[in-house]
């Protein structure tokens, strides 16, 4: 009897082995029509994971309700605003959609909304990692001397990040193979400077005010790297 089970034992192994061959000889091959990765065209991050919540940066699509769109497809597919709802910018955004297939306004507002929160809060910090990857190299470097007087004076910056309360395209256009797009972000923040024994010596670290800043994103649009930089600031309290 005991001969009988290891006979019974070996046949369900050996078919369990054919069994687990044949669905790795479907499943692992591939048929051309796979997903690309998806990445965030501000942080570089890699945000495809399968992931069936969020916004695509590139198109703007929630994709929890919608599939993504192949190139072709998507090249025009502007959102729920038509080209022309973007003001003086509309006719730069369209020039940029045409050389970049996977660019819309939409999408890339989305992403440049999460970049300027992550740029504002990594400068107090002194997070130069960070901004060394949002950042041009140009603007990096007066971000990092900035940083680095702070820490030779022994000050630290107490910063809290309210909310943004809106953030509009301002400008948009291609200058020698470059397309650049101005955002005016208007936020509300406290912050505050302090010094070596903690003491306040600028700002207020309790009162809510409004912040207001214009930055320029760009990217090269023969470029293989798809990701935008912060290449110029400007603000005003």
């Amino acid at each position: 009897m005991e001969n009988v089970f290891d006979l019974v034992n070996i046949v369900f192994l050996v078919l369990a082995v054919v069994v687990f061959l044949k669905l790795r000889s479907v499943l692992g091959r591939r048929t051309g029509h796979e997903r690309r990765p998806q990445t965030d065209h501000f942080t570089g991050r890699d945000t495809s994971v399968d992931a069936k919540v969020g916004v695509d940066v590139k198109t703007g699509a929630d994709k929890s309700s919608t599939e993504s769109v192949s190139s072709a497809e998507g090249a025009h597919q502007w959102g729920a605003r038509d080209k022309s709802d973007w003001g003086s910018a509309s006719q730069g955004l369209v020039d940029i959609s045409e050389v970049d297939s996977e660019f819309t306004p939409e999408g890339f507002l989305s992403g440049a909304q999460a970049a300027h929160e992550l740029i504002v809060n990594a400068f107090p910090r002194g997070d130069r990692e960070t901004l060394r990857g949002l950042l041009s190299a140009q603007v990096f470097e007066s971000f990092d001397s900035i940083i680095t007087q702070r820490e030779e004076r022994v000050e630290s910056v107490e910063y809290s990040f309210v909310g943004l309360k809106s953030a509009d395209i301002v400008k948009a256009v291609i200058i020698q193979e470059k397309a650049q797009v101005t955002v005016k972000f208007v936020s509300e923040m406290t912050s505050c400077v302090k010094d070596g024994e903690g003491r306040v010596i600028e700002g207020d670290a309790i009162s809510v005010r409004e912040a207001i800043d214009v930055w320029t994103f760009e990217r090269s649009v023969n470029s293989r790297n798809p990701n935008w930089k912060l290449v110029a600031t400007s603000a005003a309290h």
